[in-house]
């Protein structure tokens, strides 16, 4: 059952990339990947005093598989001041702690996916 389990589990991964993931590029020093990563919520805050709501994310965690933060078949643990920047770049990604203490967190107790957190450095127009 539990191979069964493992197995539902990764195709429920892999559909979630699949389905609202974006190809981003990870740079940490000398290393730099391109990957996919979801987008995992934002601090929201309220910028209207007349009713009307306008969103501003200045921070993001992103969800990544753990298996592609690998060089080689090392695993790659993230670091803060490691960049996440998207494909369609809006901006640079810099990972910082979070409120943890910790720049990531494991997403589930399978140790699949990571939740990186990160705060946007560098605003790009498009």
């Amino acid at each position: 059952m539990t191979d069964h389990l493992a197995r539902a589990h990764r195709i429920q991964m892999l559909t979630l990339d699949r389905v609202q993931g974006e190809w981003v590029e990870y740079s940490d020093g000398d290393v730099l990947l391109r990957i996919r990563a979801v987008r995992a919520g934002a601090d929201r805050r309220n910028a209207s005093g007349d009713g009307d709501y306008v969103i501003h994310a200045n921070d993001m965690d992103w969800l990544i598989l753990a298996e592609r933060l690998q060089i080689d078949g090392v695993q790659i643990e993230p670091r803060p001041g490691a960049t996440i920047t998207p494909e369609k770049s809006e901006g640079v990604y810099e990972v910082t702690n979070g409120a943890s203490g910790n720049c990531f967190e494991w997403s589930d107790t399978r140790q699949v996916r990571l939740r990186i957190h990160t705060d946007k450095t560098l605003n790009v127009d498009a």
